[in-house]
C-alpha cells in the first residue's frame, strides 16, 4: 500500500476481515515513487499508521515494513520466509496506478501463494458469499478446501461453470459428477452448484455475481501459464477493474 485514500480503504477491509477470521496482518508501505520524503518521515508514517490500526483493531496481530525500491521482488522474497496464506492488493483503474497493475499481475503469475486483488472502490462488500468458477480439474477441489480454510468455514461457496449452448449439455452432465466429487471431499462448508449459460465467460461470470450475488470471485488455475491466457484476453483486468468490481482471489493449483 501507500499513504492514499484508496489504500486507505483496502486496509480498512482487510483490518475488519482480519477481526471476523482470525488473521493476523503484514502491512507492506511502498514509497519508491515518492521523493518528497526520506525514509524517515516515512518510518514514523508507517508507525503512527500501525499504532492507529492496533487501536482500532486491538484483536488482530498488526506488523508491518516501509521498503524502497523492486516491491515484488521484495514481496516475493518475504513470502518465502513468511510463508504468508494471502496477498491483498488493491488495483485501480487510473492511469497514475500501472505500477500497481504490474505488481497485482506479477504476484499473481509468480506467486502461488493466493492473491486478492480489490477493485478500486469505496463501498467493498460484506464477504458473506464465494463464488468459484471451475474447469471440472480435480486439482481445483483443493483450492475449494483452501477458500474454505481462509474464510474460516464462515462464507456459503457457489461453484460455477460457463457454458455455451454448444456445450451446455455436457456442462449439466459434468456439473452433477463435480457435485458428488466435491461433496465426497468437503463436508463443512455449505456449496452450491451451477451452470451459467452465456457466450463469453466475462458476461457468464457477471451473470453469475449478479444472479447469485456473489461478494467474492475465486479464479483457480491448473497450467503455469493460465495468467497469460488470463491476460492475452484482457480478462484479468475486466475481471479486477471495470466489468465485475467484485473482489477476485487468484488461487493456483499445481
Amino acid at each position: 500500500m501507500n499513504f492514499s485514500v484508496k489504500t486507505f480503504y483496502v486496509l480498512q477491509f482487510v483490518l475488519k476481515k482480519a477481526n471476523l477470521f482470525d488473521w493476523s496482518v503484514f502491512i507492506i508501505l511502498s514509497f519508491e515513487n515518492d521523493k518528497s520524503e526520506n525514509k524517515e518521515d516515512i518510518d514514523q508514517k508507517l508507525e503512527h499508521l500501525m499504532r492507529q490500526a492496533k487501536n482500532d483493531f486491538p484483536l488482530v496481530h498488526i506488523r508491518g515494513e516501509a521498503i524502497q525500491g523492486d516491491i515484488l521482488q521484495f514481496l516475493l522474497d518475504l513470502n518465502k520466509s513468511e510463508h504468508f496464506d494471502l496477498i491483498v492488493s488493491g488495483q485501480y483503474a487510473d492511469i497514475l496506478h500501472y505500477a500497481s497493475r504490474d505488481l497485482t499481475e506479477g504476484l499473481v503469475e509468480q506467486c502461488y501463494t493466493p492473491v486478492l486483488v480489490l477493485p478500486e472502490s469505496q463501498h467493498l462488500p460484506n464477504l458473506r458469499h464465494v463464488g468459484v468458477m471451475t474447469s471440472f480439474h480435480e486439482n481445483e477441489i483443493e483450492s475449494i478446501k483452501l477458500v474454505e480454510q481462509l474464510f474460516d468455514g464462515k462464507l456459503d461457496i457457489t461453484v460455477f461453470h460457463v457454458a455455451n449452448e454448444e456445450k451446455k449439455e455436457l456442462a449439466y452432465e459434468r456439473m452433477r459428477e463435480w457435485e458428488l466429487d466435491i461433496r465426497g471431499n468437503i463436508e463443512k462448508v455449505d456449496i452450491h452448484f451451477l451452470v451459467v449459460e452465456a457466450d463469453t465467460v466475462l458476461e457468464g461470470v457477471k451473470r453469475a455475481i449478479n444472479e447469485e450475488d456473489i461478494d467474492v470471485l475465486v479464479v483457480t488455475s491448473i497450467a503455469k501459464t493460465f495468467v497469460k491466457k488470463i491476460l492475452s484476453k484482457n480478462l484479468f483486468k475486466e475481471l479486477t477493474q471495470v466489468q465485475v468490481m467484485r473482489p477476485t482471489l487468484f488461487v493456483k493449483c499445481d
